[in-house]
């Protein structure tokens, strides 16, 4: 049982985090995220994509910029698209 568990820990010890990539589509065009992001699992994607799209919102309406429908694209570390969330925030939806 201990060399299971000394097994797990050297073994989640030396395993990296997976990278996940935020690209943001709106109409036909795509802003390519080529640095990524290292989370635990893709719960922890979902919501850095949540806070992205809320961010660039904010950002939008706090400059005057009129906001357009637009999504984060969230990637895994092979750049295999995993889902979409909107942009949007409280501010934005007036």
């Amino acid at each position: 049982m201990q060399n299971n568990r000394l097994a797990m820990h050297f073994f989640s010890a030396n395993s990296p985090m997976p990278r996940y990539f935020f690209h943001i589509k709106r109409g036909r065009m795509t802003t390519l995220d080529h640095e990524g992001v290292e989370l635990a699992d893709i719960a922890a994607a979902a919501k850095e994509a949540a806070r992205l799209g809320r961010e660039i919102a904010a950002r939008e309406v706090s400059q005057g910029i009129a906001h357009t429908d637009g999504v984060i694209v969230v990637a895994n570390q092979h750049w295999s698209p995993k889902f979409e969330v909107p942009i949007e925030c409280d501010e934005a939806q007036g």
